[in-house]
């Protein structure tokens, strides 16, 4: 049973309300690529099943619940978790309560699409990480700036005494993570392993249209029509040879 499937997707960017018949393929990189061929130029989405994304949205949640009580004593607020498109990120949590309810709110953990069918243990490593900026939201503690992006050394401290292995970056800090094996054997432990063995993949962004090269200005060539001087210039002139006196012509380019 295939478990995706493919829309076309207009030059303005809108996708088709209708799948296209099939797919013929059992995978969807297989298919997208079918499709390129026999469609040059055409743009194309896919997208998993609702019914499997639901069982991986379930994987997630009590994932979560179980990091919570091993690394937080089960005090993190339980926050809406995702799967979103995220081409450029493993993951984020929201810095406020970007769900509503009547009665509740919560914050968000998104765990990038494109990024599903890593091992299980980086994408656990990937929910302690957006975790831990859970628990400095709630404690008051600053771990980022730069809007975020720049992980300081306190993330460096609350990621690393929950079996994060943080390695620097110059750009975003103490951002890029791995699992520690002490995380790999607490995972082990509870039974945990996310098996998808799907992911989103990255539409590549259609190439902007190079912008017409810019108008070079058409140089001319002024002769003396006595002594052969020339002068080069972009510019309409009027001028006189002062040796001879005589008045420069326009030299004409060759056809």
């Amino acid at each position: 049973m295939k478990s995706f499937r493919v829309y076309f997707i207009s030059k303005e960017g809108i996708r088709a309300e209708n799948p296209l018949p099939g797919p013929m393929m059992d995978n969807p990189k297989d298919e997208l690529k079918r499709l390129q061929d026999v469609y040059p130029g055409l743009r194309f989405e896919v997208d998993i099943e609702a019914s499997e994304m639901s069982e991986v949205n379930d994987r997630l949640e009590n994932l979560f619940d179980k990091l919570n009580e091993i690394y937080f004593d089960g005090k993190l607020p339980k926050p809406i978790i995702t799967v979103q498109s995220a081409p450029q990120t493993y993951g984020h949590c929201s810095t406020r309560k970007i769900w509503v309810s009547d009665k509740d709110s919560r914050y968000e953990i998104n765990i990038g699409a494109e990024y599903l069918n890593r091992p299980a243990a980086n994408v656990a490593a990937t929910m302690v990480h957006e975790s831990v900026h859970l628990f400095c939201l709630e404690a008051g503690i600053d771990d980022t700036c730069q809007n975020g992006r720049y992980h300081n050394k306190n993330f460096l401290k609350q990621g690393t005494i929950r079996d994060l292995n943080l390695s620097y970056r110059r750009d975003n800090g103490y951002s890029t993570t791995e699992p520690t094996e002490a995380l790999i054997e607490k995972l082990k432990a509870i039974g945990f392993d996310t098996d998808i063995k799907f992911a989103r993949l990255a539409m590549a962004k259609p190439d902007k249209p190079k912008a017409p090269p810019a108008p070079r200005n058409k140089s001319n060539t002024y002769v003396c029509p006595v002594c052969g001087q020339t002068v080069k210039s972009t510019k309409e002139l009027n001028i006189i040879c002062g040796d001879c006196n005589e008045q420069f012509e326009i030299k004409q380019q060759p056809a």
